[in-house]
């Protein structure tokens, strides 16, 4: 056996102690479901109202009833904890920045950036000492990935009448990838790398409309599906093992060996997604509502074969939703009355290719929006917690904070006639 080979077959003996989430390791990752801290304090997908009475920021068919435009943005920190383990760890990222602007009562249009799935991971096993003829070696391994799919939506929403919009969104799919392989033989690192890159689009289409209204109750509907325009496709470089003497994650003139040989793959067909939404919202007319989510997500790609560190990947999500809102008031005189109160229940079924039984997520959220200024500007906090588990892979526990601003300004506005 060369050295190399030894190289690998220690890559692929050593376990796997400690992650940031783990199933963000396999595939590409979890899928995020909402992008807004609004819709995160209510472990929503996003589809019914819980940034204002009647608006979701995620829904384009509601954006029609926001009394003023809005750039928003949220940023979001996880911890994870595998079972049976000592080790927490934390991931923290922006998740996406958007532009909304209603026209008139009537009309919205959006534009969006924001991150599609969830792929950060690192992984690092305990050190294990092993004899090689008359040497000592001490050697641990850790895995790297990072980047992800990216989309930029644009989106509108028309009215059908009084009470019943409907809106459309194009999601142009972009981004990259990376994920290295590395084995550390007394404090020198041996890498293996693999860049993903992705191009591909969506469209989506939305409603929402009320269907019931009395005295002191309105029931609306709000559904939304989504279907892959063109899957995902792109190209992956796979760089050979080489000795990373500098440590500079890169092959170079130091290393060994200095000019590593690389592996174009096209990869076609690797993430094709479909959906189906549907939500009730029920208003009891006195600021407080409840509401009932549940979503089916398919990924309908053709090609699973391209390199993730876990070979596997979801196929299918179920998500189940429900719980209290209560919305804040932005010309209340009293501050407490301007805070909206969010507090929700939700739980995930993830189905993956390899695996016999399905990730089961179960997650408990809440959160709060503090309404300040002329032009509705909103601060939106929102807290999680949950735990993800299969019999074939692993139980871990996650928390989750996000933190969003919204900020208003008028636009489009009628002028009014001079005096």
């Amino acid at each position: 056996m060369s050295f190399l080979d030894y190289l690998k077959t220690l890559i692929l003996l050593l376990s796997i102690p400690y992650s940031q989430s783990i199933y963000n390791s396999h595939g590409l990752g979890i899928m995020n479901s909402s992008y807004h801290s609004s819709s995160d304090g209510l472990g929503s997908i996003g589809l019914i109202p819980s940034f204002a009475s009647k608006v979701s920021l995620n829904n384009p068919s509601t954006w029609s009833h926001l009394d003023f435009s809005y750039i928003n943005t949220s940023f979001i920190s996880q911890s994870f904890e595998l079972k049976n383990s000592n080790s927490n760890s934390l991931s923290s990222q922006f998740n996406g920045i958007q532009f909304l602007v209603p026209i008139r009562g009537k009309y919205a249009i959006g534009l969006t950036v924001k991150p599609i799935n969830s792929h950060n991971t690192f992984i690092q096993t305990d050190t294990m000492s092993a004899q090689y003829y008359d040497d000592s070696i001490n050697s641990f391994k850790e895995f790297r990935s990072g980047g992800g799919i990216m989309a930029s939506n644009f989106a509108f929403t028309l009215p059908i009448n009084a009470k019943m919009n409907i809106g459309f969104g194009y999601d142009n799919y972009f981004g990259s990838s990376r994920n290295e392989k590395s084995i550390i033989l007394n404090d020198i690192y041996y890498r293996s790398l693999n860049i993903i890159s992705y191009k591909g689009s969506k469209y989506n289409a939305y409603f929402s409309g009320e269907i019931f209204e009395s005295d002191k109750l309105l029931i609306s509907l709000y559904s939304a599906f989504g279907k892959t325009l063109k899957p995902v496709s792109g190209y992956s470089y796979n760089f050979e093992l080489f000795e990373d003497s500098d440590r500079n994650f890169v092959p170079s003139s130091n290393d060994f060996p200095s000019d590593t040989g690389v592996d174009t793959v096209h990869l076609e067909k690797i993430y094709a997604p479909n959906d189906f939404n549907v939500g009730f919202n029920i208003d009891f007319k006195n600021s407080l509502n409840t509401y009932f989510e549940f979503q089916q997500w398919n990924d309908n790609a053709e090609n699973m074969n391209f390199i993730s560190l876990y070979n596997d990947q979801i196929i299918s999500k179920n998500h189940f939703g429900l719980g209290l809102i209560k919305f804040g008031d932005l010309d209340a005189k009293d501050w407490q009355d301007k805070v909206t109160l969010r507090l929700g229940l939700y739980r995930k079924n993830y189905s993956y290719i390899m695996a016999r039984n399905d990730v089961i997520e179960n997650g408990l959220s809440m959160g709060f929006g503090i309404k300040f200024g002329n032009t509705g500007n909103q601060l939106d906090i929102s807290f999680k917690n949950g735990n993800r588990s299969s019999v074939d892979y692993f139980n871990e526990s996650f928390r989750e904070v996000s933190v969003g601003i919204s900020l208003g300004d008028v636009w489009f506005l009628r002028r009014r006639a001079k005096q």
